[in-house]
């Protein structure tokens, strides 16, 4: 089953919110006025790792219970996180998984990955 489009939103949110607590901070203690470099190193860093590992997601998909798969139902690979986590600066990139079958976004097409619920 595919992760519907709510699922996500409020995964991402969940994470958005871990990220501001934990990396906000940590990016301006670090780097002042090139604190914006080091939030997007955070972020990257952060989606990219929990992606890739044997979570298969970020804390936040964790709590929704969703994970990230190729195409063919496997893990993903970091470089293939890395890829999906940099398309989603792209602003509005998410707007095509209103018309996708199975919720996919930009980022999951370049990536070929899909979102889905644990089983």
């Amino acid at each position: 089953m595919y992760a519907s489009i709510g699922k996500r939103l409020i995964a991402f949110i969940l994470d958005i919110l871990i990220l501001a607590v934990i990396g906000g901070p940590l990016a301006l203690f670090l780097g002042g006025k090139e604190s914006f470099w080091y939030q997007c190193a955070i972020f990257l860093g952060y989606f990219s790792y929990f992606e890739s590992s044997s979570m298969q997601g970020s804390f936040g998909k964790y709590i929704m219970k969703i994970q990230i798969e190729n195409t063919n139902g496997g893990p993903i690979s970091f470089l293939k996180a890395i890829i999906r986590n940099t398309i989603k600066c792209i602003p509005l990139e998410f707007i095509i998984a209103l018309f996708s079958s199975k919720n996919r976004t930009l980022h999951d097409y370049i990536a070929g990955t899909i979102v889905t619920d644990k089983p």
